[in-house]
């Protein structure tokens, strides 16, 4: 056991394998980096969901009829 605490890697590599978030007496730090992901996950699924069909590509000029798949 002793030798597996001696072993363990300290903070400043487990912040540049982005293990560690923050500084490692920052106690919110984990909690902000969660919140950070939430919210781009969330800014995500809304582009996505407001992302235009492909007819509406088609109609702007961005796509071209000949590229759509059978299905759309």
């Amino acid at each position: 056991m002793e030798r597996m605490v001696a072993n363990r890697p300290g903070a400043d590599e487990l912040q540049n394998k982005n293990i560690l978030k923050g500084d490692p007496n920052d106690v919110l730090a984990a909690k902000r980096s969660d919140l950070e992901r939430s919210m781009r996950n969330n800014r995500l699924h809304k582009d996505i969901e407001n992302r235009p069909s492909a007819d509406e590509l088609v109609k702007k000029g961005v796509l071209h009829a000949d590229q759509l798949s059978p299905h759309e």
